[in-house]
Order: structure tokens, then C-alpha cells, then sequence
């Protein structure tokens, strides 16, 4: 699904669990997409995700921005995030560099019940932002519910810059079947900016 100017300015697609969203104009444009999980002790119950870009023809500036947004993210019903935000933004101007800006932001962590934080250094104590050592018991609760953590780190290029994000892998085995790999990729938010 895609709009475009002059010729089809506004697109839209809905479905259960998925909506789709797109606006063109002669100087900028923008899209919506909001999709809804599962239920159950694994599940990221809605996503949203925005981009949009804008062109001021008289500074000669091209900005393009990206926003994702997850709400209530629950693994193994160990792990839970209240929500979840990152964001990419490049502004470029037709003589200068363009200016890359990204974040990261994660409220509401716990792992069985208690509340952490979690950043680039992996999981925190909250309040005092010091690393949980990899013997304490809040890290072996992920382990016991075969659950892994990464932090991807943002990434930048001439043109554009991508978030931070995170992966979570589960390893889950029913009774009688082989051990099944679920993996979740918070964000990633990218942006980029050209001029020409």
C-alpha cells in the first residue's frame, strides 16, 4: 500500500489486527502502521509505528523521521515492558551534512515481578542504573525461562541512522516436540535524508 502526489494523495488497509495508513503531499508525506498481538504469556499486544518526511524547498531542507512504539510486551510471563519507544530522525540540507539523531527508551521492565531498567550495558538495577551481575537471581529467572536479551546498537550511514533496538529469543518445549525459538525485534527505527 503506498500513496503518492498528485495522483492518489490518501491510501488506507484495515484488518483485524492490522491497520494502514498513508498521506502524500506536494512537500511532504507520512505513514501509519498499528498492528495488535496475541494474548497469552507471550505476546506484544499492539506496535505502532510512524514515519514521515518533509521537504522545505525554500531552505533547501529534506527531514525524514521514524517512531516506533510498543505497548505492553510479555515473555514467558517472566519478562514484561509496559512499553517501548525508539525513534530516528535525519534532517539534510543541500549544503551541509546531514544531522543524525536516534534513542532509545524502554519503561516499565520487570522480570518476574521486579522492576529493572535495561539500556546498553544490558539490564540495570532500577533506581541506581548499576548492571545486574550475570549470577544474580533476576538473571537466572530469564535463563530457567529460556529467555535471552541483546541490545542492538543504532547504525549510521552518509544518508540515514537506525535506533538502538533490542532482541528477545525464547526457547520454549512442549511435552513430546522439539524445542521452538521465538524471537521479538523491538524497533529499529530508521531514517534517511537525501537532497538530490
Amino acid at each position: 500500500m503506498n500513496s503518492s502526489y498528485p495522483t492518489q494523495e490518501k491510501a488506507a488497509f484495515a484488518q483485524p489486527g492490522i491497520d494502514l495508513k498513508a498521506n502524500s503531499g506536494e512537500a511532504s508525506t507520512d505513514g501509519t502502521a498499528t498492528s495488535g498481538g496475541g494474548e497469552g504469556e507471550s505476546a506484544v499486544f499492539k506496535v505502532t509505528a510512524h514515519t514521515a518526511s518533509t521537504r522545505d524547498a525554500a531552505a533547501g531542507t529534506v527531514t525524514a523521521e521514524a517512531v516506533t512504539k510498543a505497548d505492553i510486551i510479555n515473555i514467558g510471563g517472566v519478562l514484561k515492558i509496559a512499553s517501548g519507544t525508539l525513534w530516528a530522525k535525519v534532517t539534510r540540507s543541500s549544503v551541509g551534512e546531514a544531522v543524525k539523531e536516534s534513542s532509545f527508551n524502554l519503561d516499565g521492565v520487570s522480570i518476574g515481578g521486579t522492576p529493572v531498567g535495561f539500556n546498553d550495558k544490558g539490564f540495570v538495577f532500577a533506581g541506581s542504573g548499576a548492571p545486574i551481575p550475570p549470577d544474580n537471581p533476576l538473571i537466572d529467572a530469564l535463563r530457567q525461562g529460556g529467555i535471552d536479551v541483546r541490545y542492538l546498537a543504532a547504525t549510521s550511514d552518509e544518508n540515514g541512522v537506525t535506533s538502538p533496538g533490542i532482541v528477545i529469543t525464547q526457547k520454549v518445549q512442549f511435552p513430546g516436540s522439539p524445542v521452538m525459538i521465538f524471537t521479538y525485534t523491538l524497533g529499529r527505527a530508521s531514517a534517511r535524508a537525501t537532497t538530490s
